[in-house]
């Protein structure tokens, strides 16, 4: 349907590899595998899926998949996903670069909770135990540093591919905490200029996951709550996402603000660690 000669359907031309890959042991039923050996496996899933792709067209991008996990981890069989983008940054220049993106998910630090701005473990630098709505900034700053970009010239994509804040119940207040939360990520997410999309999650209410009611109701009626958001388009007509302008704080983060972080005495150290792990 999207390979067909005449392009009636158009041409799909950005591929997720798998599903938040720093949760490896659950999603891609890779086992148990330190950090290095994980990754040398999951970048030839990258590449074969980009080589394929590139076959039939020159512009296809693939995307590491991050849950909101970035320097700390779900639990023992997880990654961080600062670790695992250091890795695939580190393979790709050994072994050549490829043009890939990343697909995040910075979902609230509480799934249950749509006021992302009380999470408690989204700091504004690099050490971060996670990236949420609250510190996308620091995704942004990441993403832009000269180590990151594809043939040290081009910055990557990033999609913030699955993600939404949820709503506890369908009351008043709940809908309206919803809201406000949807309007903090959008006005981060326009202070961003590196992020490129957002694709929303849980439009509908997901009854498999209690923590992720959508935008309408079980009888598919719009959220009295989600209507009020200032400028939400619908990106699923090729529309752009738009905040009206008002007084709201944002942080960006500059080269000081990482500095340290990507020294090649730090990236030393850091891969020294994974190496020693990997023993």
């Amino acid at each position: 349907r999207y390979s067909r000669p005449d392009k009636k359907y158009g041409r799909v031309h950005h591929w997720i590899a798998h599903n938040e890959v720093d949760a490896g042991w659950v999603w891609t039923n890779a086992g148990i595998k330190t950090p290095l050996r994980f990754m040398d496996i999951y970048i030839k899933s990258m590449r074969l899926l980009y080589y394929t792709a590139r076959k039939y067209s020159p512009h296809p991008e693939v995307f590491i998949t991050l849950t909101h996990y970035w320097q700390s981890r779900h639990n023992e069989y997880c990654y961080p996903s600062a670790q695992l983008l250091e890795l695939l940054v580190d393979y790709t220049q050994a072994e050549g670069d490829f043009k890939w993106g990343v697909a995040h998910h910075p979902y609230p630090q509480s799934l249950f909770e749509p006021k992302s701005w009380l999470d408690d473990q989204a700091t504004f630098d690099y050490d971060t135990p996670q990236i949420t709505f609250k510190n996308l900034e620091v995704l942004d700053a990441w993403i832009k540093q000269p180590r990151a970009l594809y043939q040290g010239k081009i910055k990557r994509t990033v999609f913030l591919s699955e993600q939404n804040p949820n709503s506890k119940d369908y009351s008043e207040e709940a809908l309206r905490e919803q809201a406000a939360g949807m309007a903090y990520a959008m006005k981060k997410l326009e202070a961003c200029d590196g992020i490129d999309a957002y694709q929303m999650h849980g439009w509908r209410p997901a009854d498999r996951r209690a923590a992720l009611h959508g935008r309408r109701d079980r009888s598919g009626r719009t959220q009295a709550g989600m209507v009020r958001i200032s400028g939400f388009r619908d990106g699923s007509r090729g529309r752009s996402i738009r905040v009206r302008q008002g007084h709201y704080r944002h942080r960006r983060l500059g080269s000081g603000d990482l500095q340290g972080a990507y020294s090649d005495e730090a990236r030393t150290e850091r891969l020294n660690r994974t190496f020693d792990r990997d023993e």
